[in-house]
């Protein structure tokens, strides 16, 4: 994920003060939290999901 769609996906969830560094670190949070859901029953209620599974909400403009 590029630098800019890192910045918009930050920015549809309030994120607008990121540095470079958090950014970078926002976009390897967001990676891995895709990859470690994929890795999740697909019938795992929410309430069983472990916290670390981290998901943003979707947002109005049909983004992550």
């Amino acid at each position: 994920m590029d630098k800019s769609e890192l910045k918009r996906i930050a920015a549809a969830h309030g994120l607008t003060k990121l540095t470079d560094q958090q950014l970078e670190q926002f976009g390897t949070v967001l990676e891995t939290g895709r990859k470690r859901a994929s890795l999740l029953p697909k019938d795992l209620h929410w309430s069983e999901e472990p916290a670390h599974a981290l998901r943003l909400a979707k947002n109005a403009e049909g983004g992550q």
